[in-house]
């Protein structure tokens, strides 16, 4: 009850505070309706920020419930037909209304076969470009505000990609005039871990607003540095093209292969021809530099065959090593993984002609695009947080609360977790640091 008090109070303000304006965060549509209200575009808004739509729902039912505190008429439409999602049906009541009022991006959803169904949806690449041109947003997709800084910015990327990876098939693709407006992007992928995983597969630019910490640095410093892709919403700088329930590919991986050679092919074909700008004699081009994601959907995306799924289940196994790294040989016969030293035998092994192929055979999808033939292993990039958070991370974490646990007193380890916590959170109160970490449990970590 008190979370709905709260969100209730911030969206009053937020209604007061952008009453008469246009719904911003780059999901404007070219007019909304005569019977659009400023209630409305703050509920868009709120969607767009990442507000849970179940959260709207409960909003729009106690305002309803109480119109006279914000002066707001019964018979709002958008917040009748919001209020009538329940818990399972939210988002698509939202969307919903906010379609009803134009007060969504009008994204065209293309439909192709994949799986068992004949008209699954995704979006393409061209056409989410396309859509942001329309509502003069291309600076989510550009490294700068303006084509000619942008222009200035690209050139110097693809100077410094061409000193690391000279033999790279995009500068056989592109000439060096057409890379200044061709943007470097990467393709990403991941599942979540919910009790109903959802498949995710989306691109994203390498260039951004930089991060927390580098846009503290002097601008001496960020203009030679070049921002990474880390601030802001990730609605803004990561873009959706394929969505799947694990129903729909648990049991069938030529569904994601599937919807990643239609992704790839449309991709390439961007690169090939680019979109036209007004204000440009060149048109704006994409290219894939690199592909990520958590570990499991790297091996699905590129039917690797030296994953962490292949190290032994004990320390001491007698099997021959079949390879844990698309990368290197680590976990191979003689190339132990669990050097961790200097001297590992395995660092040898990287970029080697013995490694080049973690595969049976390259996924079709990503023979498609450009890529480094001396090692196209290299396309495939593990996404660091995932391998710090679910690996190193996690086992540091674990054994510093074994070494803790004595300091908290007697009793279970139950009970010790609870006083470490209630520790925890009265640190992070005085030191007024954001609690990521509401509970502290032993099941989650260890």
């Amino acid at each position: 009850m008190l979370a709905k008090e709260i969100s209730y109070k911030i969206l009053a303000a937020e209604i007061k505070k952008n009453k008469g304006k246009c719904l911003g965060e780059g999901f404007s549509t070219p007019k909304p309706k005569g019977s659009c209200s400023s209630t409305a575009r703050s509920f868009a808004k709120s969607i767009a920020r990442g507000v849970p739509a179940v959260q709207l729902v409960e909003t729009a039912k106690a305002i309803l419930a109480d119109d006279a505190t914000l002066g707001i008429q019964r018979n709002n439409k958008v917040l009748k037909r919001i209020a009538k999602g329940g818990p399972t049906h939210a988002a698509r009541q939202a969307f919903a209304a906010f379609d009803s009022v134009n007060l969504r991006a009008p994204m065209r959803v293309s439909r192709d076969s994949i799986g068992q169904r004949d008209d699954y949806p995704w979006i393409r690449p061209q056409d989410f470009t396309f859509c942001l041109q329309r509502e003069k947003r291309l600076d989510l997709l550009l490294p700068a505000a303006d084509l000619q800084t942008s222009r200035l910015i690209l050139q110097e990327y693809w100077r410094r990609f061409k000193n690391q990876y000279d033999d790279h098939g995009i500068f056989q693709e592109l000439t060096p005039q057409e890379l200044q407006l061709t943007v470097p992007i990467k393709i990403h992928g991941d599942e979540g871990k919910k009790k109903s995983p959802i498949m995710l597969m989306s691109w994203q630019p390498v260039l951004g607003s930089g991060t927390s910490r580098s846009i503290t640095l002097p601008a001496a410093v960020q203009k030679e540095a070049m921002n990474m892709n880390f601030l802001g919403h990730c609605e803004t700088t990561r873009f959706l093209s394929f969505a799947a329930l694990k129903e729909t590919y648990w049991d069938n991986p030529g569904v994601l292969q599937k919807a990643m050679t239609l992704i790839a092919e449309d991709l390439l074909a961007f690169m090939r021809k680019g979109i036209p700008l007004e204000d440009s004699n060149l048109p704006l081009r994409v290219a894939v530099v690199s592909i990520k994601g958590d570990w499991p959907w790297l091996i699905e995306a590129g039917a690797l065959t030296r994953h962490f799924r292949r190290a032994p289940k004990k320390g001491e196994s007698a099997m021959v090593g079949e390879g844990i790294c698309h990368l290197c040989l680590a976990g191979c016969d003689g190339y132990p993984m669990h050097e961790v030293g200097d001297a590992a035998k395995f660092l040898a092994t990287m970029g080697s002609a013995a490694s080049l192929c973690p595969w049976n055979t390259l996924a079709p999808w990503v023979d498609l695009l450009p890529a480094s033939p001396s090692f196209h292993p290299y396309m495939f990039r593990p996404d660091l947080w995932h391998n710090f958070h679910l690996g190193q991370g996690r086992y540091w974490l674990s054994s510093a609360f074994v070494v803790l646990l004595p300091l908290f007193g007697d009793g279970g380890v139950e009970v010790r977790f609870q006083r470490m916590t209630a520790s925890w959170r009265e640190y992070c109160s005085r030191k007024r640091i954001r609690l990521l970490a509401i509970r502290l449990q032993y099941f989650v970590i260890c």
